[in-house]
């Protein structure tokens, strides 16, 4: 196969074959950026049951872009989940892994809650073989001239594999341009940041 691309690596494999299409570079450790959203997703549905009520303190709000969250509304947190990943919301993810961490270690501290629940998407990737994967943050947003995560071509491939086999719920609302989804209180209409999405 003769393809010219200007990634530095790819990873193509078919989930259904168990075959892998192309590759390249497909184990150079690079930043994940917002992909690091998907453990997000997945360790916090590991954690606790998708009804779950998700609080949005002020404090979640300060991380970079605004995606119309409001401090103290109250979302169920599938809801939740389907709106950050939809717009890549940093706030969103935010306050996902500081509530889920703070009630699965029984805490008040939203601080230590956040830093448990991130030692638990790292843990979650040694678990699933994901060997170049490592996370610093719930959201993939840099932090001081660092990435929030990075990881490869295959581990991703992996993850993915992984969700689309035993949770593909987590991806249902990605699929969409544009969704109407509702905290307790407030409808939100939000348009997916995937501008490839039909």
């Amino acid at each position: 196969m003769d393809l010219h691309l200007s990634a530095k690596s790819a990873y193509v494999y078919d989930v259904l074959k168990n075959k892998v299409i192309f590759k390249q570079n497909e184990f150079v450790q690079l930043p994940l950026a917002s992909i690091t959203k998907l453990m997000m997703a997945l360790t916090a549905t590991e954690l606790l049951p998708e009804n779950s009520r998700v609080t949005i303190k002020s404090e979640f709000l300060r991380e970079e872009g605004d995606t119309g969250l409001l401090a103290n509304e109250s979302w169920r947190m599938k809801d939740l989940l389907d709106f950050s990943l939809v717009v890549s919301s940093n706030d969103g993810a935010r306050s996902i892994a500081s509530v889920v961490g703070a009630f699965d270690l029984k805490t008040a501290d939203y601080d230590l809650g956040r830093k448990d629940f991130i030692l638990k998407m790292n843990t979650r990737a040694q678990e699933l073989g994901l060997k170049q994967t490592y996370f610093i943050n719930e959201s993939g947003l840099d932090e001081e001239n660092t990435s929030g995560g990075y990881g490869s071509a295959i581990d991703v491939a992996k993850l993915m594999q992984y969700i689309l086999i035993n949770n593909p719920n987590i991806l249902e609302a990605t699929k969409y341009q544009n969704i109407s989804v509702s905290s307790l209180s407030n409808e939100h209409i939000v348009k997916n940041t995937n501008t490839d999405v039909a």
